[in-house]
């Protein structure tokens, strides 16, 4: 699977065509101008059939069966040394995805693309001709695709895995949303926990005197007491 966005598709037919620097090193208009309608003809007239996608699609397939190509340096080097033809790999049918994004319609697309054996055979040997299937057809590549709205946002999750499948996604039940809702109960748990609890005997003033007594005897420090003159004030800090 992989993720590509048509902003850079556009980039990449925009940037496409190199365009010579004109006297002087100063912009050439008209080769400028040429360029741009040669990337305008290469526009699809239905953005969601472009033809990038079968090419993703067959190099994703590929790499499923040969190794990392060389850098391109040591590739077209002279000195690099000739490996000849590579050997014909095990090919299989291949189930492959791409997303991309829709701006204006705000939504995703899902291409599911369905690549045989026989159509990768054709790439590996292109000087042969390509052996027909039961009905007469050579054999080529199958592509699908699925819109997936974005809005609302409370259930893409389970409308992506959908549009991808379990090989992707893995299992889940489609049918169960998941939301992010704060329980009420919990909160008002957290609300009761935060509260200071007061013993009941602080509030009792004869069970308040009992306990200072008791204190008194047990307490192995003795308290001394000073004696106040009659008349002199006492503050109470409440």
């Amino acid at each position: 699977m992989c993720y590509i966005g048509r902003n850079r598709l556009a980039a990449m037919r925009k940037n496409l065509f190199r365009i010579v620097s004109g006297p002087g090193r100063n912009w050439n208009g008209p080769v400028a101008r040429l360029q741009q309608l040669r990337a305008k003809a290469l526009l699809p007239t239905n953005p969601d059939h472009d033809a990038h996608f079968v090419a993703i699609f067959l190099a994703m397939a590929q790499r499923h069966f040969y190794g990392a190509p060389a850098p391109s340096s040591r590739r077209d080097s002279q000195w690099s040394p000739s490996k000849g033809a590579p050997q014909r790999p095990s090919f299989r049918d291949v189930k492959l995805r791409i997303l991309t994004h829709n701006n204006d319609r705000a939504e995703f697309m899902v291409y599911t693309g369905h690549v045989t054996a026989q159509f990768l055979d054709r790439f590996h040997e292109p000087w042969k001709a390509p052996q027909l299937d039961g009905d007469g057809v050579p054999p080529g590549i199958r592509i699908e695709y699925t819109r997936v709205p974005i809005w609302p946002i409370l259930g893409l999750r389970e409308r992506l895995g959908r549009a991808l499948g379990e090989e992707i996604v893995g299992q889940f039940d489609p049918t169960r949303m998941e939301t992010w809702d704060v329980d009420a109960e919990s909160g008002a748990t957290k609300d009761q926990k935060r509260k200071r609890q007061v013993p009941s005997k602080v509030c009792s003033g004869s069970s308040l005197e009992e306990g200072t007594e008791s204190e008194k005897q047990h307490s192995p420090v003795k308290v001394k007491r000073r004696r106040l003159p009659e008349g002199s004030a006492i503050g109470v800090a409440v």
